[in-house]
């Protein structure tokens, strides 16, 4: 996008534009051509000047329209053709005022100095009866030519400040345009990490459970009960987290804060039953929590860590099957709060009867939110062929 508007601001005419410069130049022309003419103004003429003066003046207001397509000949031509005529001194008058508006000077001495030699040359054929000092009339000249080219000048310096205003006005909307197409993308992006957060957890369960149920063929009624209940239950606690989203989402518009358009988080006091739900699915997980007493972790810190969590035992139920997993945190406020989930190697990873593919945004996720609240995540293999993913974000010393 330009930082600046266009210098040549010269749209086209319109008809009523070409109309009424053609008038007010046609007028002006008839006025002087008349004064020129009287007797008591002017000195007898040869019968040849009038009919020369009309003939010129008409063939001048011809070519006006032509003006601005080209800008130098013609308006020179018509402060030319005033040296025989003074009914084209309106039409010249006309063409001197749009040079100036150009503000292009160079233009503007070529056309006042041949405007200023025609002058002279007319003032020689129309004698007056009572002629001024010629100093006087040479500064009358300039004057009149002054004033012309001083109104084109002002008439230029409105459209360049009128455009400026134009263009700054559609260059401010089409920045809210863009705030408005990157709010949305932002809240598109928001909304697709809090479903994944929400449903992927509770799917992997039921996936990991239907999946049990269809490969062991061997399991008692009474086990396959239970798995029907886990998966039920699971499934109905799916339903409700996705209501509670979309139901606020059709209350918010997009673009508010994101404090507006979230439906009560889970916080880092909300972890404890996380972990009881990984163990109630089968997953062996030992929490190592060496966070001093009392110290409150902040709401926004705790929500992301509770998701981190959250993914990070959704993988492992994924990819490492009955793998021993540890979960270590610790921090400080006004330090960092580190995450730390820890998975023993597996001879199976995933049982080709039960595959969960997975479309590979967990880890693009985590890495999302590590970035939004100025935190860092590493994750990888340990040397025993186990999975690490260590997540530390920033804790302010206050907690909000």
């Amino acid at each position: 996008m330009s930082s600046r508007p266009p210098r040549d601001l010269w749209a086209p005419l319109t008809l009523w534009g070409h109309v009424w410069r053609g008038l007010l130049a046609a007028v002006t022309g008839a006025a002087l051509f008349l004064m020129s003419n009287d007797p008591q103004v002017s000195r007898p003429l040869a019968s040849w000047v009038p009919l020369v003066d009309v003939v010129v003046g008409l063939l001048s207001l011809s070519l006006l329209p032509l003006h601005r397509r080209f800008p130098v000949v013609v308006p020179v031509l018509l402060q030319a053709v005033t040296a025989v005529s003074m009914s084209s001194a309106g039409t010249a008058s006309v063409a001197l005022v749009s040079v100036a508006t150009r503000r292009r000077w160079p233009r503007i001495l070529l056309a006042g100095g041949v405007a200023m030699m025609a002058s002279l040359a007319v003032s020689r054929l129309y004698r007056e009866t009572d002629p001024m000092p010629a100093p006087l009339n040479i500064a009358t000249m300039v004057l009149v030519l002054a004033a012309q080219v001083a109104w084109g000048l002002y008439i230029g310096a409105r459209r360049d400040l009128l455009a400026t205003w134009q263009w700054r006005a559609e260059a401010a909307e089409r920045e809210q345009a863009a705030r408005v197409s990157q709010a949305q993308i932002d809240e598109r992006s928001r909304i697709a990490r809090e479903m994944h957060d929400v449903l992927a957890h509770r799917i992997s369960l039921i996936s990991m459970h239907a999946g049990a149920v269809a490969y062991r063929t061997d399991l008692p009624p009474e086990e396959v009960r239970a798995e029907a209940g886990i998966i039920q239950r699971t499934a109905a606690d799916a339903l409700d987290e996705l209501r509670d989203i979309l139901g606020v989402l059709r209350q918010t518009p997009v673009g508010g804060a994101e404090s507006s358009v979230e439906a009560p988080q889970p916080t880092f006091a909300d972890i404890p039953d996380l972990v009881a739900q990984a163990r109630q699915a089968g997953l062996s997980v030992t929490v190592v929590d060496e966070i001093a007493p009392g110290a409150g972790v902040p709401a926004q810190v705790g929500r992301h860590a509770y998701r981190m969590l959250q993914e990070a035992l959704t993988n492992v139920r994924k990819h490492a099957p009955g793998a021993q997993t540890t979960v270590r945190v610790a921090g400080h406020p006004g330090g960092r709060l580190r995450l730390e989930v820890v998975n023993t190697p597996v001879a199976v990873w995933r049982s080709p009867a039960s595959p969960l593919l997975g479309a590979g945004l967990g880890l693009v996720g985590l890495h999302e939110r590590a970035h939004i609240v100025g935190g860092t995540i590493t994750h990888g293999e340990t040397s025993d062929g186990g999975y690490r993913m260590t997540a530390e974000l920033p804790w302010p010393k206050e907690a909000t």
